[in-house]
């Protein structure tokens, strides 16, 4: 079985849904910051279609381009057959400079997570630790947030933070190839805008080829400016 599939099957037990979460474009120069929220309802492990139509999803830092992109597509074509849910929020350069780039990512994602449709929004919290609560016994089942990384004080919903949750959990690691793949597709836009930096090939990161043409043409509008402050250009 499947070590992702694995882990969501023990995952979801008491709980009527699991809520992964994840983001990409965190770490680049430019463009930015996509999240993504993907719904798998209990009832999604009941089938052994499912387990097998899912188990090469991991990662996205791993897997080939042409593999994420296939495995996207599944994501698409499982959403509108009513199989799963996701949703999805960008932050732009104005909110990352404006809040930081951890604020930003807490925003996004909460954005994320206000876009599913209305029962399938996990429970709000006003405590200031985000720990994972369990439904009391003998109430309905609650979903189950899981978010990849550390917890994160701001998300507003109890939830369950695994490091290097998208090679953990299935649910997060589809929430990977969500945002990556939309954050790859808005940077090979912004290379259409903008050419001389090269960002359709490396999607806003601090390779020497970006570096060099940040020395020779200086920043565009969608680079992050607190990220090139301590920069040697």
């Amino acid at each position: 079985m499947n070590l992702l599939w694995k882990h969501d099957l023990r995952a979801v037990k008491g709980h009527s849904h699991l809520i992964g979460l994840d983001e990409a474009g965190r770490g680049p120069l430019a463009g930015p910051l996509v999240a993504a929220a993907v719904v798998l309802r209990a009832e999604f492990f009941t089938k052994a279609s499912h387990r097998k139509n899912t188990k090469e999803f991991d990662d996205s830092k791993t897997l080939p381009e042409e593999r994420r992109l296939q495995l996207f597509a599944w994501l698409e074509k499982a959403r509108g057959q009513g199989r799963l849910d996701y949703a999805w929020e960008a932050a732009d350069i104005e909110e990352i400079e404006t809040h930081n780039i951890y604020q930003a990512t807490t925003r996004a994602m909460r954005r994320a997570i206000g876009k599913l449709p209305a029962e399938l929004q996990p429970q709000p919290t006003t405590d200031d630790l985000p720990l994972f609560q369990a439904s009391a016994a003998g109430n309905a089942p609650l979903p189950l947030v899981l978010l990849d990384g550390k917890p994160m004080k701001k998300l507003g919903h109890p939830h369950r933070a695994i490091i290097e949750g998208d090679g953990t959990s299935l649910a997060i690691a589809m929430a990977s190839i969500l945002a990556k793949t939309l954050r790859d597709r808005m940077l090979v836009e912004l290379d259409a805008a903008h050419p001389q930096y090269g960002f359709a090939t490396h999607k806003g990161y601090g390779t020497p080829q970006h570096l060099e043409a940040l020395r020779k043409h200086g920043p565009c509008p969608q680079h992050r400016p607190r990220f090139l402050r301590n920069l040697e250009l």
